[in-house]
């Protein structure tokens, strides 16, 4: 049982790495921007009665105008609409190689979600590792 519990533990350390690492590669790595929220994508349908939308960004790289999809999203309650939010001016990070894909500064969900899962991973890696 002990072995099970460890490998779990190790399963969402490791899934949070993979959470983390592309807002953490993008931030890093990416080129800076200022962007307008213009919108949401496409929705997500959660098996709880949540909607999850990500956010449309755009923003000028090169003169020209670019949307982007955010890796960043917002959930609301089944066939509830997001709030309005539409031309707040947001710090971007994108890649040149991906100009469709950003993660927006001010929104740290991700990161916040990403460290919970290694915390709950690691605490579940120690209690099993003493059992």
């Amino acid at each position: 049982m002990n072995i099970i519990g460890i490998c779990f533990g190790i399963i969402l350390c490791v899934l949070s790495i993979f959470i983390l690492y592309k807002r953490i590669s993008l931030i890093i790595f990416g080129k800076s921007a200022k962007g307008t929220i213009i919108g949401y994508g496409n929705c997500i349908k959660g098996n709880r009665g949540f909607d999850s939308y990500n956010y449309k960004v755009e923003y000028e790289y090169n003169n020209k105008k670019i949307i982007a999809n955010s890796i960043e999203n917002v959930q609301v309650a089944r066939n509830d609409i997001p709030g309005n939010i539409k031309n707040n001016s947001v710090e971007i990070y994108f890649s040149e190689k991906n100009l469709k894909l950003c993660t927006i500064k001010d929104i740290k969900t991700t990161t916040k979600l990403g460290l919970f899962i290694f915390l709950i991973g690691i605490i579940i890696i120690a209690i099993f590792s003493v059992i």
